[in-house]
């Protein structure tokens, strides 16, 4: 039988006063929902490394103090997917926000 394979993804929770970074995602997977910046983790990369890079590529955001936040297993049967979810917390360390691909993101808030 020919399984799926299972990803694994880290989704960055950056919170600024109260409140958290959140993107509209468009064109793929997930299009129209609102999530936390990141993305899939590639091989031999560390989990911080993976988060400041994802972080980096879509929001032109440096980060600083990465740390674990909580871990999903979320199965989508529909689209015979499933991804291991590592969430993170983070805070801005410099950089100005941007939309850096706006072929998979409408917009940041």
């Amino acid at each position: 039988m020919d399984y799926p394979k299972t990803r694994v993804g880290v989704a960055v929770i950056i919170r600024k006063g109260g409140k958290v970074l959140l993107g509209r995602r468009k064109g793929f997977h997930g299009e129209g929902t609102w999530n936390f910046p990141g993305g899939h983790l590639e091989f031999g990369e560390k989990i911080k490394d993976c988060a400041k890079r994802e972080t980096k590529e879509e929001t032109g955001l440096n980060i600083k103090n990465v740390a674990l936040f909580t871990v999903t297993n979320d199965i989508f049967q529909k689209e015979n997917k499933q991804y291991i979810t590592i969430s993170v917390r983070a805070e801005i360390k410099s950089g100005k926000l941007k939309l850096m691909e706006p072929d998979k993101c409408e917009k940041w808030d």
